[in-house]
Formats: structure tokens, C-alpha cells, sequence
């Protein structure tokens, strides 16, 4: 059965189950894999030489030559490009892509509202968003974020002294990627930085798990610890300079007094 579809193409949605609202451009676009099952192809448009071939199921947009050619049933997919996501199955998957490899220039969940740039299609995304290599923006510098005070509630103070010796408790390392677990590509040689276990040790609320069940942390949320362990060691010196400055005072007092005396014999 088919109604209110726009169908153009030699075999176009010829294999499909019941077609409603669909859009199906190109030879073989939509075909169907001509397995009978209970539900109806909706919503889906497809264009492009044999994309969507083995579709069969609903709210589809393949767009490309061999986009999604041999996905089957699997809803709310969105493959743009040549061949993009042309062997991916499932639901919920978008994939912009210019060949059928593996990995897409941008792949994401819909359902959990995620997104990510070079990566392996089908592989968890650790974080809503995320980059497999480095990123970079127009002008040097951290990557702004609201920090208006009317935005903020239950303002406290840092006490110095206890971020100097929780800053103290941390541990500075340098390293070398071992990662043959992710997928994600690792720069290569000597890296400097912290390791999440020991960081959760002293700030176990900076220290979370990807969606894949491994630690990680924001190295920039340390900025407003260090400035504070840097004032009490600031502290600590004035304090010093403080107690120096009055025994030189005294020393001075010392010289004249002994000036003086020796005068005086």
C-alpha cells in the first residue's frame, strides 16, 4: 500500500513494505530488502543512486550516492553525503561523510544528544561533545565561558592555606599515550600533566567518567586553586619579610649601640 509519496526511480521503494509520506529519489533509493515485517516505511526521504537500498523502516533522510545503502531497520537516522554511514545499522545515528570508511567527518547520537568530529562510527562519544585529534578556535586562549557574578549563588571564599597544601598533594608527571582501548587518536611522545586516579584523591568531585567508564578531568578547573595556594604562599612571604625587615631593624639598632660603646672606651 502506498500513499502520499513521492517516488522517482527505477525500483525506487519497489521492495519496501507499506510506503507512507515518503520521498524516494534515485535508482534503487528506498528499494526495500523485500523481508515482510509488520511495520510501514513513514517518513523517510531518500535520495541518490541506490541510497537507502535495504530500508525498511521509518523517519530516514539518506542523502548521497549509497548513503545508508545497506541499512535495514533502524529509525531517526540521518546519513548525508557519498556513501555516508552506507554500513551503519541502528537508530538514532548521524553520520556526514564523503566514503564509506569507517570513521565520518561528524557522527552522532540524536537519542542522547551528542556529537563528535573524526570519529569511528557506531563507537560510544565519551562526552556531548567531542574532537579524535586537536582543536583549535580563531585567537589563542582558553575557550570562554559565563562567569558573571549574576549568574552565581552562595559565593565562598577559598581558604589559601588549605588549597596551598591540597595543590601540594597533587602530583605533576609526565607520560606516553598507551590507549588501544578507545579509538581516539593520542599525540605521540612525552606528554606533561596529571593522572585522574591520583587527582581524585584530592578533588574527587573534579574527576568523572566517560560514557566509557574512564576517568577524566578539566585541567582549567585548578586555575582558581592555584591562584589561591600562590596568595597564602604570597602570605607566607610578606610574613617574612615582615619578621626580616624588624631583625634588621634590631641588627641596625645592635651596630649603633655597639658604635657607641666603642666610642665611648
Amino acid at each position: 500500500m502506498q500513499n502520499a509519496n513521492t517516488i522517482i526511480g527505477t525500483y525506487a521503494g519497489e521492495k519496501a513494505p507499506s510506503l507512507y509520506n515518503n520521498v524516494l529519489i534515485g535508482y534503487e533509493a528506498g528499494r526495500g530488502n523485500g523481508i515482510p515485517i509488520t511495520v510501514a516505511v513513514d517518513a523517510c526521504t531518500i535520495v541518490g543512486h541506490q541510497a537507502g537500498r535495504l530500508n525498511d523502516d521509518d523517519r530516514n533522510t539518506f542523502i548521497g550516492y549509497e548513503a545508508g545503502e545497506t541499512h535495514q531497520l533502524g529509525v531517526n537516522n540521518v546519513f548525508i553525503g557519498n556513501q555516508a554511514g552506507k554500513n551503519l545499522q541502528g537508530s538514532y545515528h548521524l553520520a556526514i561523510e564523503a566514503n564509506s570508511t569507517a570513521d565520518a567527518l561528524i557522527y552522532g547520537k540524536f537519542n542522547d544528544r551528542e556529537v563528535a568530529i573524526n570519529w569511528t562510527m557506531g563507537d560510544p562519544i565519551p562526552n556531548t561533545f567531542a574532537v579524535n585529534g586537536n582543536a583549535s578556535k580563531s585567537v589563542a586562549g582558553s575557550w570562554l565561558g559565563n562567569s558573571d557574578q549574576r549568574l552565581k549563588k552562595n559565593i565562598k571564599d577559598m581558604d589559601p592555606r588549605k588549597m596551598l597544601d591540597k595543590v601540594l598533594a597533587m602530583r605533576g608527571v609526565t607520560y606516553e599515550w598507551n590507549d588501544d582501548k578507545t579509538g581516539i587518536t593520542r599525540p605521540e611522545g612525552a606528554q606533561t600533566g596529571f593522572i585522574a586516579q591520583d587527582v581524585q584523591k584530592v578533588w574527587p568531585d573534579k574527576v568523572s567518567e566517560d560514557t566509557n567508564g574512564y576517568l577524566q578531568t578539566a585541567y582549567g578547573d585548578y586555575d582558581p586553586m592555584f591562584v589561591e595556594a600562590i596568595r597564602a604562599l604570597n602570605d607566607k612571604v610578606e610574613a617574612q619579610a615582615e619578621v626580616i625587615d624588624h631583625l634588621l631593624e634590631e641588627l641596625e639598632k645592635i651596630k649603633k649601640q655597639n658604635t657607641s660603646i666603642t666610642e665611648v672606651n
